[in-house]
């Protein structure tokens, strides 16, 4: 079930990283960054504002033909797609995985978790072989 979390979070932000500032955003598009971000706040209600933020930083600000698109059923299907998907991540990966999309020190719960990041770097008083 980890997998299907990280194509779900993958699919909802590589999908827009993939809208140019000059390229109109698909319903589709909006539908998966919308389904990642609500997730996401959900995980960490702390952090509404820097997912908020973030929205803005990947898509702009919100306009009227955004909210015309969210109506439509590529919103809805791709919403409710990664929302599935979502929905079945591990809640530790949930975790790591949404404040890892917060940037840098910011609101992030207090869950004994560490960024997934700080797992790839060595323990300084660990040996390895």
């Amino acid at each position: 079930m980890k997998t299907l979390g990280i194509i779900g979070l993958c699919v909802g932000l590589g999908t827009a990283s993939l809208a140019g500032a000059a390229a109109p955003v698909t319903p589709m598009t909006l539908g998966s960054v919308d389904a990642v971000l609500a997730f996401c706040r959900q995980v960490n209600p702390a952090g509404a504002s820097a997912y908020k933020a973030l929205k803005e930083s990947l898509l702009g600000k919100d306009d009227h033909a955004r909210e015309v698109a969210t109506h439509t059923s590529a919103y809805k299907n791709a919403f409710a797609q990664i929302s599935s998907v979502l929905k079945s991540a591990p809640g530790d990966w949930a975790v790591r995985a949404c404040n890892d999309l917060l940037p840098g020190p910011g609101p992030r719960p207090e869950h004994g978790h560490g960024s997934s990041r700080q797992s790839d770097r060595p323990n300084p008083g660990e040996h390895h072989k």
